[in-house]
């Protein structure tokens, strides 16, 4: 295995820190700023990330949104970070090229979608509020991909 030269394997630029490749690398900003958008028009909130929300993932009190919004957040956070790190790994290892912003958010979002209809249809749906429930059923009636 080699060790990394500490530059980001995405934009070539920067140190590959875990702010620089989750928040700050101006090919992952635009993919953030599209789940924003996506879940204030899902929410009809008016979220703002940063660095330490999109790193650490939000916690309860944060904003005013209700835990049932939290949950839906929190999945997209996640997701979009699983997604992002694999596409780092892929490039790192080239395993892939890099991904236009614009296909990267897609592919976020589509995983997000995805996600949300393995909760629903698995059988720990149980744990999940009715409300959480119905958030994330209206979330899938948003065409994100």
């Amino acid at each position: 295995m080699n060790k990394s030269d500490g530059v980001c394997k995405i934009c070539n630029v920067n140190d590959e820190t875990l702010t620089h490749l989750f928040y700050e690398c101006c090919h992952v900003k635009p993919v953030w700023e599209t789940i924003e958008f996506t879940f204030n028009m899902m929410t009809t909130k008016d979220i703002t990330l940063n660095a330490k929300l999109a790193i650490l993932a939000i916690e309860r009190g944060t904003f005013d949104i209700t835990p049932e919004e939290l949950t839906l957040y929190n999945l997209f956070i996640l997701t979009t970070k699983w997604i992002l790190w694999k596409h780092r790994n892929n490039v790192k290892h080239d395993f892939a090229k890099k991904q236009h912003i614009s296909l990267l958010s897609r592919n976020v979002l589509f995983a997000c979608k995805k996600n949300i209809e393995l909760i629903l249809q698995s059988n720990r749906k149980e744990y999940l509020s009715n409300n959480c429930i119905q958030i994330f059923q209206n979330a899938l009636l948003y065409n994100v991909t």
